[in-house]
């Protein structure tokens, strides 16, 4: 690996480290540096997605977001991340397309059901969005008790 090659990933880390502090500004300044130098990691891409739209730039964060689903097209968490982006503008169908999609690669995804109904709600679309609701009922609760039987 080329010397600023390997720099990439180690800004990524720090960018998560700086998210994790809540240190937007931080995350936001490291995060573009190492996109800069390497635009291929999706993982680059979503968090910087997540900073800015933590930080009110929704334009920013879906270029992101679709950076990152143009890489990674399975990413269930980038496109759950996009349609919250899209609610958030107030684009509905297309968050709820967003969700579908985040579903469609993660079935048990219990933010994306729940997103999903939400906005299918919004949208006047009661059945629907109950049978979501539903869904991220149960994928809570299985992954609770998922947790509850692997403790020691």
């Amino acid at each position: 690996m080329e010397p600023q090659a390997e720099e990439a990933p180690r800004l990524l880390e720090e960018g998560r480290a700086a998210y994790a502090k809540k240190d937007l500004a931080r995350a936001e300044e490291v995060l573009n540096r190492a996109a800069q130098i390497d635009r291929s990691i999706p993982e680059i891409q979503h968090l910087l997605g997540n900073v800015c739209q933590d930080l009110g730039k929704l334009d920013r964060a879906i270029s992101c977001y679709r950076r990152a689903i143009r890489l990674q097209g399975t990413n269930a968490e980038a496109h759950n991340d996009l349609g919250t982006a899209y609610f958030s503008k107030g684009w509905h169908e297309e968050a709820a397309e967003c969700y579908r999609q985040a579903i469609a690669a993660s079935p048990d995804h219990p933010m994306a059901h729940a997103n999903l109904g939400q906005t299918l709600m919004r949208l006047g679309r009661l059945p629907e969005a109950r049978r979501h609701m539903r869904a991220a009922l149960r994928a809570r609760v299985r992954s609770f008790f998922r947790r509850l039987l692997r403790r020691p």
